[in-house]
């Protein structure tokens, strides 16, 4: 898979942003609109996409997000269902 020009661009400005003296040089072909367009994201993949980096960084780590339903007791004397959120060891695989 090559890169464009752009993403050449950006990872070579990422490995010289310690040195604040290089300036930043776009290529002629981006700016001549000559670069690859990517085709744009619909919800389900962008979704997807987030589903995938979740669960790699879950993995990573170690831990999961974790909701768990409560009950609070409100002044009228009934309850409201509410979601705690924490953050939990993912089971160990056997």
């Amino acid at each position: 898979m090559s890169k464009t020009a752009t993403e050449l661009t950006v990872q070579r400005l990422k490995n010289e942003s310690a040195d604040k003296s290089v300036s930043p040089v776009v290529p002629r072909e981006a700016v001549m609109g000559k670069d690859t367009v990517q085709p744009k994201q619909t919800e389900q993949e962008l979704a997807q996409g987030f589903v995938k980096q979740y669960q790699e960084l879950c993995q990573k780590h170690g831990y999961q997000i974790v909701v768990t339903p409560a009950y609070k007791n409100r002044d009228d004397g009934t309850f409201s269902t509410i979601l705690q959120t924490s953050i939990g060891k993912l089971p160990k695989k056997e």
